[in-house]
């Protein structure tokens, strides 16, 4: 597995997909029954395949990766073989509370604005999954980091 098996929770939503990938692979419902009493380790790598399907197609399309921190956050833009990271750390130890719904609001002139940018690896999917498995970490529409860096171009 190159990534990590979905949860039951994150499985629900994708029952449909999950049939439909069982078609491709010549299993219909009533065997996949089947697989799932007599053959636990099969039914396993059919997860593990389909989780590692269901991540591929979500990581190629990720663009950007908001990080947030107490007293730091962390932007990126997923570029084709690196990564652009603008951080803005809050000045001073003022208590602000830095919230995933209120980003779009903030102030930045409470912000130290740190820049920097990391090559990617041979696997630009992975190293986004890398990135996205940190504690706090999300995928973004980009809104904040697009507002930083008009700001910090005036």
């Amino acid at each position: 597995m190159k990534y990590r098996r979905l949860s039951n929770e994150e499985l629900e939503p994708l029952k449909e997909e999950f049939l439909k990938y069982l078609l491709v692979a010549n299993i219909t419902p009533e065997q996949w029954e089947e697989i799932k009493k007599n053959e636990p380790q099969q039914c396993e790598q059919h997860l593990d395949v389909f989780s590692d399907l269901v991540f591929e197609k979500i990581l190629a399309q990720v663009q950007f990766i908001d990080r947030i921190l107490p007293k730091r956050i962390e932007l990126y833009q997923c570029q084709t073989d690196q990564f652009l990271m603008y951080a803005l750390e809050v000045k001073n130890d003022q208590i602000i509370e830095l919230q995933k719904d209120k980003l779009h609001n903030l102030d930045l002139s409470k912000f130290h604005c740190i820049q920097g940018k990391k090559r990617m690896g041979s696997d630009r999917k992975k190293d986004i999954f890398d990135l996205l498995q940190k504690d706090r970490t999300f995928i973004s529409d980009g809104l904040l980091f697009k507002r930083l860096v008009l700001l910090l171009a005036e």
